[in-house]
C-alpha cells in the first residue's frame, strides 16, 4: 500500500494541514479510531476539499473540507437508513444517533463510510429511528385558577388590615426596636 499523496493547486500548507487536523478531529468526534480508516477518509475529504478550494480560492480550505466532511456523512447517512422521504440533512442527524445508538463505531469501526455496512446495523439503526419518540402533536391547556384553599382569605384579610392601619406596622416596628435597644442598655450597665 503506497501512501497517498496530497498537492492541491490552491492554499497555503498551513491552511491544508489546519484542515487536515479539523477534518481528523471531527471523524474522531465520530469515533472513528483507527488511524489508518481515518487517515484514509481524511485524505479523500481533502482531496475533494482541494477540487472546490480550485473553484472557490476566495474560502478557507477549513471551511470547505468541514463542509465536505460533513456533506459526506451526511449521505452516506442518508443512503444507510433508507430514508428517501427524508432529507439528507435531518437524515444526517437522526443517523448520527442512530448508528451509535445501533453501536456501529464499536461493531464496525472500520466501516465508517463505507457502503459494506453489515445489515445488522442498518437494521439496527432503522430499529433507533423508529423508536425514537412520538410524533409531535397539537393539543390545547386551558389555564385553570389555581385552588389555595384557605391562604387566599388569610392573605385578603392581612392585606386589608395593613392597608387600613398603614402605619402600625412601622409603629410596631419601631417599639421592637426601642425594646432591643434598651434590653442591651440595660445588660451593658449591669
Amino acid at each position: 500500500m503506497t501512501a497517498p499523496t496530497f498537492n492541491p493547486a490552491t492554499g497555503t500548507t498551513e491552511e491544508w494541514n489546519e484542515a487536515f487536523a479539523r477534518v481528523e478531529d471531527y471523524f474522531r468526534a465520530h469515533r472513528v479510531h483507527s488511524r489508518m480508516h481515518q487517515a484514509q477518509l481524511v485524505y479523500g475529504i481533502l482531496a475533494r476539499a482541494a477540487e472546490r478550494h480550485a473553484a472557490e480560492p476566495g474560502t478557507p480550505p477549513v471551511t470547505l473540507a468541514i463542509a465536505e466532511a460533513n456533506v459526506s456523512i451526511n449521505r452516506w447517512l442518508h443512503q444507510q437508513i433508507g430514508e428517501n422521504a427524508m432529507d439528507i440533512e435531518k437524515a444526517g442527524r437522526l443517523g448520527r444517533v442512530a448508528f451509535l445508538l445501533a453501536d456501529g463505531p464499536t461493531k464496525h469501526p472500520e466501516m465508517f463510510l463505507d457502503n459494506d455496512l453489515p445489515e445488522d446495523v442498518r437494521s439496527g439503526m432503522r430499529l433507533r429511528l423508529e423508536q425514537s419518540g412520538p410524533n409531535m402533536e397539537v393539543s390545547s391547556m386551558v389555564g385553570r385558577d389555581m385552588d389555595l384553599g384557605l391562604f387566599p382569605e388569610v392573605a385578603e384579610f392581612a392585606w386589608d388590615f395593613l392597608n387600613k392601619w398603614r402605619f402600625l406596622p412601622t409603629i410596631i416596628l419601631l417599639g421592637l426596636f426601642a425594646l432591643i435597644a434598651f434590653a442591651i442598655l440595660a445588660l451593658i450597665k449591669l
